[in-house]
């Protein structure tokens, strides 16, 4: 989760390049270690950074695969 706390940072700071950096060693890390509860995170996070800089396709493809695992694993919280 540093990653993903790290990314809100740098949003925060309006770097968005830096956020969605963060974010991705946050997922990668979450598919490696098979956990679905913080992949599902990550991909909500990338959503937030994509759609920050106005490319909001890929914000809602992110949210959508946010959406999906929450269902998939039964996280009403996260859906």
């Amino acid at each position: 989760r540093a990653y993903a706390n790290l990314g809100c940072g740098y949003q925060g700071l309006g770097d968005f390049r830096s956020a969605r950096e963060m974010h991705e060693h946050h997922l990668d890390i979450a598919l490696e270690t098979g956990d679905r509860a913080e992949e599902g995170r990550a991909y909500g996070c990338l959503g937030n950074d994509f759609g920050r800089v106005g490319n909001f396709k890929e914000a809602i493809e992110m949210h959508e695969r946010h959406l999906k695992i929450a269902s998939e694993t039964g996280d009403r919280s996260e859906e």
